[in-house]
């Protein structure tokens, strides 16, 4: 299902607006064409343990898109676009054969994908300049351990494992 400007300006959810991957697993992951999340369900990677229990684990990614003309964050701009009814972030998205977007900050037009990594508690989220002067992404994940229906709060002394190498953190 393709949906173009005329749909993405909407904040309410229409018919088709949410996307579903799995892992093969009884994970998931999950959202809103127009990349905000809207749900407690919401997630890029909810896991299922042995026994059937789910744990969510990756809420999303803090993307902030650098040019040599300044710097923007990705999750900001979408959502005062979706609230406000103005120019929209995405200008394309489609959920077959995997969510795609396509969004235009400045002069940069920007491909983002999600994929699944099937038999795998994993997820792959890429980035592709398709027009426009050199980009940076810069990505910082929101982690959480909680139950996909349940609330979080932040917590300072929480602790994880988290391993950088480039191009992949591995949670």
């Amino acid at each position: 299902m393709r949906h173009g400007q005329d749909v993405l300006v909407s904040s309410r959810l229409t018919p088709g607006s949410e996307w579903l991957l799995s892992d093969g697993l009884g994970g998931s992951a999950s959202g809103t064409s127009h990349g905000v999340l809207q749900r407690r369900t919401h997630a890029l990677l909810t896991t299922c343990s042995a026994h059937g229990g789910l744990t969510t684990l990756l809420l999303g990614l803090e993307e902030r898109l650098g040019t040599e003309r300044g710097a923007w964050d990705l999750a900001a701009l979408a959502e005062r676009a979706m609230l406000a009814g103005g120019a929209p972030l995405v200008e394309w998205f489609t959920s077959e054969p995997t969510p795609t977007w396509r969004m235009r900050v400045g002069a940069v037009v920007l491909e983002k994908r999600i994929r699944m990594i099937h038999g795998h508690s994993a997820v792959c989220v890429s980035y592709r300049v398709v027009s426009g002067s050199a980009a940076r992404i810069t990505l910082g994940p929101r982690v959480v351990c909680r139950d996909p229906e349940a609330l979080q709060r932040e917590d300072p002394d929480a602790r994880g494992a988290a391993q950088g190498v480039p191009g992949r953190v591995r949670i």
